[in-house]
């Protein structure tokens, strides 16, 4: 993570902690590992992703939660210009046992309140991507599947 990108996460945590008080609670959740499928050698294999530095926040706002990621790939102005795109990325309730589930895009993220672990799984990519794979970006649409676990902000 950079240096530009924690100052961002940090200021958007203390806004919101200021601005919302006790009605808005904010986890900050760090991903540990992720594996999935990309190219090589012009083909799909399995694969491990470097996630150093990749990290998530989920907010509840006016009653809504809500997943962003703060990487070094993906800074608030990438963050902004795909929200326009795709909308933000809201998530369901949390219910009685701490449980929420959100859904962006082919992503599908759950999240525990009580073990504060959540999972990331990319479904698309594989069935997106075009017959000839040598003409494939590298690591884009990767199907993934991601594990981490998140802190409560006071």
């Amino acid at each position: 993570m950079t240096v530009r990108n924690l100052f961002a996460l940090l200021g958007a945590i203390f806004a919101t902690l200021a601005a919302h008080g006790d009605e808005r609670l904010t986890y900050v959740c760090t991903t540990q590992h992720s594996v999935g499928y990309a190219i090589r050698d012009g083909e799909w294999q399995p694969t491990q992703f470097n996630v150093k530095g990749h990290i998530f926040m989920l907010t509840n706002e006016a009653g809504k939660w809500r997943w962003r990621s703060y990487d070094d790939s993906d800074d608030e102005s990438v963050n902004r210009s795909t929200e326009a795109i795709f909308g933000k990325r809201e998530c369901g309730t949390m219910n009685h046992l701490g449980f929420l589930s959100c859904t962006h895009y082919g992503q599908i993220v759950r999240f525990n309140q009580q073990s504060l672990r959540f999972q990331v799984v990319e479904t698309h990519g594989y069935v997106l991507s075009r017959s000839g794979v040598a003409d494939e970006p590298k690591n884009v649409n990767t199907p993934f599947f991601q594990i981490g676990t998140c802190v409560r902000m006071p």
